[in-house]
C-alpha cells in the first residue's frame, strides 16, 4: 500500500484513530507509529512458522526467501527458532466468516453495482451465504480458538516470520479461476489467518524473481503490537533493496531507492 516501511507507519497514524461510528475499534489516543520504528530487533523472539493449521503451499524461491529474512533478522540480534503456533485449520474457519460476510455485502449493494463485481466473489458469496445463523456461530467460536491459541504462542514469540503468498506476485487483472480454491492455493494461505486473529501483519518486498515479480515475507506480531511488526519490517528493508518494478510507469522516475541505507 505504501512504497516504504516508514510510510506505512505514516498512513497508520493517519488511519489509527478511534471512529464513533465504530463501538468495537480500540480506544487509544492517536500515536505516530515512526516512534521507535528504528529500534531494530535485537533481543527479539522470532517464530517461523510453516503451518497455520494446514500446510499453505510455498515454492521453493519463497521457502529461499524466508531462510533470508530469518538470516537478516537473526543477524540484527533476534533470537529466530521454527515454531508451530498449532492452530485449528483456518481454512474451514475463514472460508465460512468471509463467506458469510461477503454474501451480505453483495446482497446489499444496488443491481447496477453487482453487475461490476469479480464473478469469483459472486460465487463465493452463492456458496456460503445461505449457512445456518448456528453453523455461523460455530464458525466464530473457531475463530476465537484460533485467536486464543496465537495469543498463547507470542507469549513465546514477539513475532512470527512466513511467506505472504506461495509464489511471486501474479498479474493484478488475471482471471480467478475455482475462486474459493484459489483462495487457499494461490492469493491468501499465508495471510488470512491473522486476519481471523484480528493480529498486525506487514508485508516486505525481499527480492524479485526471475520475471522480474515482486517476492514478498510477512511479519505478524501479536494484538495491538503493530510497533514490532514496522520495527522489524524496517530491518528487513534496509538490508534488501528491491527495485521499483518497471520504474518507467512511475511516472517522474520517482523510485523509493532512497530510503534503503545500506
Amino acid at each position: 500500500m505504501t512504497r516504504s516501511v516508514r510510510d506505512a507507519a505514516l498512513m497508520m497514524s493517519a488511519m489509527a484513530i478511534p471512529d464513533l461510528r465504530d463501538p468495537f475499534c480500540v480506544q487509544e489516543e492517536p500515536r505516530d507509529w515512526r516512534a521507535g520504528i528504528e529500534d531494530g530487533v535485537a533481543g527479539l523472539r522470532v517464530a517461523v512458522v510453516r503451518r497455520l493449521g494446514y500446510a499453505p503451499p510455498i515454492d521453493a524461491e519463497g521457502e529461499a526467501a524466508v531462510l533470508a529474512a530469518a538470516r537478516v533478522l537473526s543477524e540484527h540480534g533476534a533470537i529466530v527458532e521454527d515454531a508451530d503456533p498449532e492452530l485449528p485449520d483456518t481454512r474451514h474457519i475463514f472460508g465460512r466468516v468471509w463467506g458469510v460476510a461477503l454474501a451480505r455485502l453483495v446482497n446489499t449493494m444496488a443491481p447496477e453495482k453487482r453487475a461490476l463485481l469479480d464473478k469469483g466473489l459472486e460465487e463465493v458469496a452463492e456458496r456460503e451465504g445461505g449457512m445456518s445463523a448456528i453453523d455461523f456461530l460455530g464458525a466464530e467460536a473457531m475463530r476465537t480458538e484460533a485467536a486464543h491459541a496465537m495469543a498463547r504462542f507470542h507469549l513465546k514469540y514477539d513475532l512470527v516470520l512466513c511467506p505472504t503468498t506461495p509464489t511471486a506476485a501474479f498479474d493484478a487483472d488475471a482471471p480467478t479461476i475455482k475462486p474459493t480454491e484459489a483462495l487457499w492455493r494461490d492469493w491468501a494461505p499465508w495471510t488470512f489467518a491473522f486476519n481471523l486473529t484480528r493480529q498486525p501483519a506487514i508485508t516486505v518486498p525481499f527480492g524479485l524473481d526471475e520475471e522480474g515479480m515482486p517476492r514478498g515475507v510477512q511479519l505478524a506480531a501479536a494484538q495491538l503490537r503493530d510497533d514490532l511488526c514496522f520495527r522489524a519490517a524496517r530491518v528487513l528493508e534496509r538490508a534488501v533493496a528491491v527495485p521499483v518494478a518497471r520504474p518507467e510507469a512511475q511516472g517522474n522516475g520517482a523510485s523509493c531507492a532512497n530510503h534503503h541505507h545500506h
